[in-house]
């Protein structure tokens, strides 16, 4: 009896490489399928199988590698004639691949290549990755782990690849796992322009940033306008007149299309209004404790929203037209006698304050306030004399009405101030007139003296030199009379290595006030007395005595200066006293009081003398001093002596000193030895 083959007990039709036969069979037979239930045998690759060898066949070495077999039957029958039925195909296949994960999973279009990463099982030697279909060049890591090399051609633009891995002789393609050529996130870092006045007409915004891409588009508020992309950091977008009809703010950003992209950061595009002008003001004064009132604000423009500002502070306002405004101003507002500025505020954003204008809230008709009998002036002095007034409407404006002003001076249109160096001696009479800002005037006649100045000064009794610790008088004169008081100082200036206090004058200081009457040539100092005495001090050093006057309050140039200077010369020491100090029965100390111009002594000698009657030698002893000298003058408590000293000199004597009757001492520096000096007992 003949039998068909219509199942292949292993695995329907196929079966995995390496797979144990038996296991599989078990499973299969569990699960239903048909067994051979006549006696006869399977011939596997030629191997004849009985019924009892079902199983065994399942773990042969033949399935351990893919490829494919033909299967047939052999049935043995009681007359031991055979009969082989028809053949069927069996496959062995690698197992199919699974992809888990995918590293990186997306880019930027025009990214570098760059090597995936990919983990999952069943991935084999040989294993290919995929990229839509496309081998890519694959490198086995080990089991559950391949990379391949993803070239720069695939990413040049956005999109979604799909990622397989075919394994050789598998059933087919793993499953697939997406990677996105992502479109990157913008971003914006300037508009140019940043801002434009409101109510103007459509406008090209440039727009500049990073990562954009040739289907970007600006946002404006959020709403898309019409972009032209012009590279990866610039675009330029057409904004409608509708977008800057009214001033405010809007936000400008880009987006970047699907896939990946998205929206930017936003900036801020103003939409300004503009900065306001006043110029004129209507009434532009009035007087102080009025009523309320209207006042008109004449300029440009002006918008809805603007605010007559009074001194800075919001008044009640109607917009009439961008070129007025009316705003009320209260009684309290013009109680106080004053100047207050005027001004108009746009509102945000853009707008601002305007300039300022003043109204005047006065008092009373403008009046000038100065006296007539200006100060008097002289020839070739710089002179300077306001006039003010008051009330009116400020600011005022002045001008000569009538006379003329002396040579050489002029009176400012704005200030009211005369000023000048007159050039000629006289008595000049001329009227002023101020206009106020409403044009209320007033005037008022002056008279100006410009004096000719005085003859020439001279400092009289110093010499170019003078001795140290001199006493001199020094007096002042002029060369002839003077029909004016003058009055001024005498001054001592020193140039010195130590400056010493000493110089000075009579009256104590460095300066001296004294005057000079009219119709008279010498000064006058304190004390009455034509002349002034002042001090050398003992130092080497220059004194300079200089002149200031006045007359009437008016500084007087002095040419020639009258300055004299002299020089305290260098000297040699001088001794001013010689005493015996402190003595007993072996010795005494002798005191010298001096002082030395250059501020050195450097020896000294001392002759002693016997009294009458006793047999004491005279003796003369030199003692070196440079050190002791050098010691003082080198001290801060020197300075205020000068070169004045005290030198203190202890002496021993052998015998009885009472017989020494009287000493003379000398000192000596490098400008030679003192007058002897001398001293009894």
């Amino acid at each position: 009896r003949e039998y068909f083959i219509s199942k292949i007990v292993l695995e329907t039709g196929h079966h995995r490489k390496g797979d144990n036969g038996r296991g599989h069979a078990d499973h299969h037979a569990r699960n239903g399928y048909e067994r051979i239930e006549r006696y006869g045998s399977i011939s596997f690759f030629g191997l004849q199988v009985t019924k009892a060898d079902e199983y065994f066949v399942r773990s042969f070495h033949d399935i351990a590698q893919p490829g494919s077999a033909t299967v047939d039957v052999l049935n043995l029958n009681q007359c031991g004639t055979n009969a082989t039925s028809n053949s069927l195909v069996f496959n062995i296949y690698n197992p199919t691949a699974v992809i888990t994960s995918i590293n990186p999973t997306n880019v930027n279009p025009g990214s570098p290549s760059f090597t995936l990463t990919l983990l999952g099982t069943n991935f084999l030697q040989g294993s290919v990755v995929r990229w839509n279909g496309a081998n890519l060049t694959t490198t086995f890591v080990k089991n559950g782990e391949l990379t391949a090399h993803v070239p720069s051609a695939n990413l040049l633009n956005p999109g979604t690849a799909s990622i397989t891995v075919f394994n050789p002789l598998s059933a087919g393609d793993s499953n697939a796992v997406p990677f996105t050529v992502n479109n990157p996130l913008p971003t914006v870092t300037a508009l140019s322009p940043q801002s434009i006045q409101f109510g103007n007409r459509a406008f090209l915004l440039t727009v500049t940033g990073t990562k954009f891409v040739n289907g970007s588009t600006v946002l404006w508020n959020g709403n898309a306008r019409d972009t032209t992309f012009v590279s990866s950091t610039q675009l330029t977008a057409v904004i409608p007149a509708s977008d800057v009809a009214v001033p405010g703010t809007s936000s400008v950003s880009v987006s970047n299309p699907n896939p990946g992209g998205g929206t930017s950061n936003s900036l801020t595009f103003t939409v300004a209004g503009i900065l306001p002008k006043v110029s004129a003001l209507n009434p532009q004064s009035i007087q102080v404790g009025s009523p309320a009132f209207t006042l008109t604000v004449t300029g440009s423009n002006f918008v809805t929203g603007s605010v007559v500002l009074w001194n800075g502070n919001n008044r009640s306002t109607t917009f009439v037209s961008s070129a007025q405004l009316t705003a009320q101003i209260l009684a309290t507002d013009v109680a106080v006698v004053g100047s207050v500025s005027v001004s108009v505020s746009n509102p945000s954003p853009g707008g601002g304050t305007s300039n300022t204008v003043a109204f005047s809230v006065s008092s009373a008709p403008v009046v000038i306030t100065t006296s007539d009998t200006l100060a008097d002036g002289f020839v070739g002095v710089a002179y300077s004399g306001p006039i003010a007034a008051e009330g009116g409407v400020p600011p005022y404006a002045w001008s000569i009405s009538g006379g003329i002003l002396p040579a050489g001076m002029t009176l400012n249109a704005s200030t009211g101030l005369i000023s000048g160096t007159p050039t000629d001696a006289g008595s000049f009479a001329f009227t002023v007139q101020v206009l106020d800002s409403v044009e209320q005037a007033a005037s008022k006649r002056f008279s100006l003296l410009i004096n000719p100045l005085p003859s020439t000064f001279t400092i009289t009794g110093v010499s170019d030199t003078a001795l140290p610790g001199q006493q001199i008088s020094a007096g002042v004169s002029l060369n002839s009379a003077y029909t004016i008081l003058i009055s001024g100082k005498l001054l001592l200036t020193v140039t010195a290595d130590v400056d010493d206090p000493a110089i000075q004058f009579a009256t104590g200081g460095r300066t001296v006030d004294f005057s000079i009457p009219a119709g008279t040539t010498q000064a006058v100092f304190p004390g009455n007395v034509n002349q002034i005495g002042f001090q050398t001090g003992t130092v080497v050093s220059t004194i300079k005595l200089s002149v200031t006057a006045q007359v009437s309050g008016q500084a007087l140039p002095l040419n020639p200066d009258p300055a004299r200077s002299l020089t305290v010369e260098r000297k040699p020491p001088v001794i001013t006293s010689v005493a015996f100090g402190s003595q007993s029965s072996s010795g005494f100390s002798i005191l010298v009081t001096g002082f030395a111009s250059s501020r050195s002594v450097t020896q000294s000698t001392f002759d002693f003398s016997p009294k009458p009657g006793t047999n004491f030698q005279q003796t003369s002893i030199s003692v070196n001093v440079g050190s002791a000298f050098e010691t003082w003058f080198s001290s801060q408590n020197s300075l205020t002596f000068g070169s004045e000293f005290l030198l203190t000199v202890p002496f021993t004597v052998q015998g009885d000193a009472s017989t020494i009757g009287s000493v003379t001492v000398r000192l000596t520096n490098a400008d030679g030895t003192s007058d002897p000096k001398s001293a009894s007992r």
